[in-house]
């Protein structure tokens, strides 16, 4: 006698997609994102050049003064730290998180192109690298050792002094443009044609 059997039909699973949704970005938001870029780029910069100095002088003090190292140690140490600014800067947001440095990544946005297309290097090494570190350069370290190593180089010590307040002077350019326009674009996505958006990811069915 054979038993009644049940045909039995496979369980679809329900799937679900995930749509990134972009917004503005609010001036806090950015200011934390700048303090904790501020802090992560500084450590990793200014951990060569305290490790040449340290070693060159077989000592435990801790440096990041390229005025008070030896040549050519001193241009070995400011190129490796501005090599770690810029991949901190420009190659990370371009490769390994797209359009996000950590602190950006952690405050969940990113920078993105006005025209919608992907970042590229050219992009991101006029908005990072030009606009940030040279004529804002007052608001990163990094670019502390472009002025040193030119002051270095040339003899010319005005390197420290005056692309310093022009920089600050920039700088707060940048800062009234993202707190009083309603844009919110600073000088280095004024001249790289890009802005922030906030990107959260919400899932759909």
């Amino acid at each position: 006698m054979k038993k009644a059997g049940f045909a039995t039909r496979p369980i679809k699973k329900k799937q679900v997609k995930e749509e990134v949704i972009y917004s503005d970005v609010g001036v806090v938001r950015r200011f934390i994102a700048y303090i904790i870029d501020w802090f992560f780029s500084d450590l990793a910069m200014a951990l060569p050049v305290v490790l040449i100095y340290s070693t060159i002088n077989q000592t435990t003090e801790m440096n990041i003064d390229l005025f008070m190292m030896k040549e050519p140690y001193n241009y070995i140490a400011g190129m490796l730290a501005i090599l770690v600014g810029t991949i901190y800067f420009v190659l990370i947001p371009l490769y390994h998180h797209q359009g996000q440095t950590i602190g950006k990544r952690i405050c969940s946005f990113k920078i993105v192109r006005e025209d919608g297309a992907a970042l590229d290097f050219k992009t991101l090494l006029i908005r990072n690298a030009l606009i940030l570190f040279i004529v804002e350069g007052s608001l990163f370290t990094v670019s502390k050792y472009i002025r040193e190593i030119l002051a270095i180089f040339t003899g010319i010590f005005e390197f420290m002094k005056y692309p310093f307040y022009i920089g600050i002077f920039f700088g707060v350019v940048s800062i009234v443009l993202v707190v009083c326009t309603r844009k919110r674009k600073a000088l280095h996505d004024l001249a790289a044609h890009t802005k922030v958006m906030m990107c959260e990811k919400v899932k759909i069915s």
